[in-house]
């Protein structure tokens, strides 16, 4: 896996040069970790335990846990946690609905 986020890096740190005025005008977000579910909320439940999930446990999913994960959380999160857990996520989003109109 430190292939594919290593390639993964370099692909983003490519755009980012290529695209130098997205960047400067704050269209590039970036996330604080390899994946989202690194990001999510530092809370417990029964079908899931934590939803923040480590690297390890990231490594060890497949696209449809993933899924399965995302859909849960976006029907279970707060309004607060979205804002202050997925600060880059809510940021990239308020974004788009502004240079939407």
């Amino acid at each position: 896996m430190k292939i594919k986020y290593l390639l993964t890096h370099i692909a983003v740190n490519q755009i980012i040069n290529l695209c130098k005025s997205a960047k400067s005008i704050q269209q590039v977000f970036i996330l604080s970790k390899r994946d989202i579910e690194q990001c999510y909320p530092n809370q417990q439940c029964g079908a899931y335990g934590n939803w923040r999930k480590t690297q390890e446990e990231v490594d060890a999913m497949n696209g449809h846990k993933k899924k399965q994960l995302a859909k849960y959380i976006g029907e279970n999160i707060t309004q607060q946690q979205f804002e202050t857990d997925l600060l880059i996520v809510f940021n990239a989003l308020q974004k788009c609905w502004k240079l939407a109109f």
